[in-house]
C-alpha cells in the first residue's frame, strides 16, 4: 500500500519497522499511565471522601457475587458494617448511615423491582417524618395494587421490616391481611 502511494520500499520497510517496535511497549505505557491516573484518583477519593467512595465501590460491585464479596471484606476490613435493607432507609443504591454503616438497595432484593422501589420511597418522602412508623403505616400509605405480594414477601425475608420489632416469620404469616 505504501508503494502504491509513492513511498519507497526501503522507507515503507524501516516505518513499519518503527510501528513494530513501538507496539511492544507503546500500549503498556499509555495503558500504564491511565491506570496510574485512575489509582490517583481513586486513592484520593477514598482519603478526602472515604464513604462516599466505599459506597459507590459498593454499588459498582453489586453485579457480581465473587467481586461483592471481595468488596465486603475489604469494606469491613476498614471498620465498616454492612446492614440489612430497612424500609426507612433503603434506596435504589446503596446508602451511608452514620456510625460507619452502609446499606444495600431495595435492587439487592431479588423479586423488587424498580417501579416497587419507586412506589416504596415515593409514599415514605410522603410522610411527616419521612419514615413508615409501622407494618400498619406502611400498608396505608403505599398502594398494594402497585406492589405485588412477591415484593412483600422478598422485603420480609431481607429484613426490610425487622425495624418495627415483629419477627419476619409473623410477617410472613400475617401480611396478607393489609393486602
Amino acid at each position: 500500500g505504501s508503494m502504491k502511494n509513492g513511498i519507497p520500499e526501503r522507507v515503507a520497510d524501516e516505518l513499519y519497522e518503527k510501528m513494530l517496535f513501538f507496539s511492544g511497549y507503546g500500549f503498556n505505557a499509555s495503558h500504564a499511565v491511565s491506570y496510574a491516573i485512575d489509582s490517583y484518583y481513586c486513592a484520593w477519593l477514598l482519603t478526602y471522601f472515604e464513604e462516599e467512595w466505599l459506597c459507590a465501590y459498593l454499588e459498582s460491585m453489586s453485579g457480581n457475587d465473587e467481586k461483592r464479596s471481595k468488596a465486603f471484606s475489604e469494606v469491613k476490613a476498614l471498620g465498616y458494617k454492612i446492614v440489612n435493607i430497612d424500609i426507612n432507609y433503603a434506596t435504589k443504591s446503596w446508602t451511608i448511615l452514620e456510625g460507619k454503616r452502609f446499606m444495600p438497595s431495595f435492587l439487592s432484593c431479588k423479586g423488587v423491582g424498580e417501579s416497587a422501589v419507586n412506589v416504596i420511597t415515593e409514599a415514605r418522602e410522603n410522610l411527616p417524618d419521612k419514615k413508615f412508623t409501622s407494618i400498619e403505616d406502611f400498608f396505608e400509605n403505599v398502594d398494594p395494587r402497585k406492589i405485588n405480594k412477591k415484593v412483600i414477601e422478598c422485603l420480609i425475608k431481607a429484613g426490610a421490616f425487622d425495624g418495627f420489632g415483629a419477627h419476619r416469620a409473623q410477617l410472613m404469616a400475617g401480611y396478607q391481611k393489609f393486602l
